[in-house]
């Protein structure tokens, strides 16, 4: 009982307010458990009869007591459900409330202002797990992106120390963790407009309806990838974080979020650095795991992501697979020392990106001429 009621208090703050038909559901099994209550109370009551102070008292305040436990634990069930349970066709409802508030703390944030010759910058940090030969590694990844209005884009990678999910595998592992150890350092790479998909200039591009943002994600205009609704909430996250959305595009995409079948909310969570936010996700089978995403409520900001294994998931300290975590995107007016953004030919039209090494660990991405 004391779980049912931890998810309710974290959930509450963000549920909607319940359907007439889920009021008149709730209602009618409220009653169905006060009948069977005062049945059981009287039953109960009477075979503790030969023990009952004169007046009845402990038999009433038995049968008080049970009833309060069974309304208590049928509020909790079919509360618990109806936050758990998808809206037709869309987020559950609970979900689709709590996106519906971050899509309206997005609209009123202000915009994020890029000079001429400026530069939005944006900065994570992440563990995509990996193995090597068959040593399961925590890899954390820092990466920095400058981009250009003209959708040009700078691209910095630091490979940190990769170290062992399970220590006590040390022995068996030592040669695997030395190969992982071999690719620790920084990568650079240049983008031509257009090149890295996710610019500043494509982002801003996208239509502010609903309908429309949903049609083009659904259709995978904007990325590509397989059909499904766990595969549109990964997207509308790839969207969200690190290039900053105008503030009308990212208040669409939480509101296409709300259409998304299988969406939840999972009440707050942290992120992996200890950041408190609400938290919203979906089950993906296929993967045994679940996608979660996690938002700051007071700037809609996405904070970071996480992926959790489905066979504990439901555990708040379950396994986690992998994570990501965001900072606010910012202006920066240069790009760092000696770095030349390569101007064409562009990833436009027909054409497929080519890259070629143009120093140590720098990498120019252009589009094909």
């Amino acid at each position: 009982m004391s779980d049912e009621l931890s998810e309710l208090r974290a959930l509450a703050p963000y549920a909607a307010p319940p359907t007439d038909e889920a009021t008149a559901s709730a209602r009618s099994a409220l009653a169905a458990a006060i009948g069977a209550s005062t049945n059981g109370a009287s039953g109960a009551a009477s075979s503790r009869a030969h023990r009952a102070p004169v007046g009845g008292r402990e038999s009433l305040r038995g049968r008080r007591r049970w009833l309060s436990l069974m309304i208590v634990a049928v509020a909790v069930v079919i509360a618990v459900g109806l936050l758990r349970t998808g809206g037709p066709g869309g987020a559950a409802p609970a979900a689709a409330s709590a996106l519906e508030r971050l899509a309206t703390v997005a609209a009123d944030q202000p915009a994020l202002v890029q000079r001429p010759g400026g530069y939005v910058f944006s900065s994570s940090s992440s563990d995509s797990g990996g193995s090597y030969d068959g040593c399961a590694m925590h890899t954390p990844v820092e990466t920095e992106i400058w981009r250009s209005a003209t959708g040009a884009a700078f691209e910095r990678d630091t490979i940190l120390t990769p170290t062992l999910v399970d220590p006590r595998r040390i022995a068996a592992c030592s040669h695997a963790l030395r190969a992982a150890r071999s690719t620790v350092g920084t990568s650079e790479i240049a983008y031509a407009p257009g090149c890295l998909a996710l610019a500043t200039a494509n982002i801003a591009r996208l239509p502010t309806s609903v309908r429309k943002l949903r049609s083009e994600l659904v259709a995978r205009q904007i990325e590509a990838g397989p059909a499904g609704p766990v595969e549109d909430f990964i997207q509308i996250g790839d969207l969200l974080r690190e290039a900053e959305a105008p503030p009308a595009v990212r208040a669409a995409l939480y509101r296409v979020a709300t259409t998304l079948p299988g969406v939840r909310l999972l009440g707050e969570r942290r992120d992996h650095s200890g950041r408190r936010g609400v938290a919203l996700g979906i089950d993906d089978d296929a993967r045994g795991q679940r996608d979660e995403l996690i938002f700051n409520s007071a700037t809609s900001a996405l904070l970071g992501e996480q992926q959790i294994s489905l066979s504990d998931a439901n555990n708040s300290g379950g396994s986690v697979i992998s994570w990501a975590l965001y900072g606010r995107a910012t202006t920066r007016s240069v790009l760092p020392g000696g770095v030349r953004l390569p101007q064409g030919p562009s990833c436009t039209g027909a054409g497929h990106a080519t890259s070629r090494e143009v120093g140590p660990h720098r990498t120019d991405v252009t589009g094909s001429r």
